[in-house]
């Protein structure tokens, strides 16, 4: 008989599944609210997860989703700031010498 610390747990991996579902899920609702660096910084995060290898394919597939919201997020952000950095002017020497006036349009 195996003693029962041994034993398989079934509800121990579900209620680890259902933890780190909520903590995505909690996530995908702040991706719009996050700063570049940090969307970025998550993103890589998800990346090193997914290529370990060692992830369940449902939280796979969950972890794909996110990071493909982030990828999003970050190629927005980074379109919007170079926007901004194309409105900046220069003058005949080429130092900046003002902007020309910004619309922010979201993508």
């Amino acid at each position: 008989m195996i003693p029962h610390r041994l034993r398989p747990q079934p509800f121990a991996n579900r209620y680890w599944l259902y933890k780190r579902w909520s903590e995505l899920k909690d996530m995908e609702d702040t991706i719009d609210n996050m700063s570049f660096e940090v969307a970025l910084e998550k993103l890589e995060s998800i990346v090193n997860q997914l290529e370990g290898g060692n992830t369940p394919l449902e939280e796979a597939i969950r972890l794909y989703q996110l990071g493909n919201r982030l990828k999003k997020h970050c190629e927005s952000t980074l379109k919007n700031a170079e926007e901004r950095v194309s409105q900046i002017t220069l003058d005949a020497e080429g130092t900046p010498s003002g902007s020309e006036p910004f619309s922010e349009t979201s993508s």
